[in-house]
């Protein structure tokens, strides 16, 4: 059963990444989770996470590039002109 409070869409913010993988996450069945790029897993398969990840503070373009896949599927940046202009 999917736990929406009434909201059409549920995006949490990750606190830590271990959450990931709590019975809280799970329990809100988002359709986003949101993560701050420091707090990925140098050594985590990201294809194994069962929800869509959105990654925020994404300063780089060959890091967003590296992360944008079936799992990565948004970015988030403070600098988008700067990266706009790296892929021209």
């Amino acid at each position: 059963m999917q736990v929406t409070r009434g909201w059409p869409r549920v995006g949490p913010v990750l606190n830590d990444w271990r959450e990931i993988d709590s019975a809280a996450i799970a329990a809100l069945q988002p359709d986003v989770v949101f993560c701050d790029i420091a707090q990925l897993p140098a050594q985590r398969d990201l294809s194994a996470i069962v929800h869509p990840l959105a990654i925020y503070e994404v300063d780089r373009i060959d890091i967003a590039t590296i992360y944008c896949s079936a799992v990565v599927r948004w970015v988030e940046t403070f600098t988008v002109g700067e990266l706009l202009e790296s892929t021209l």
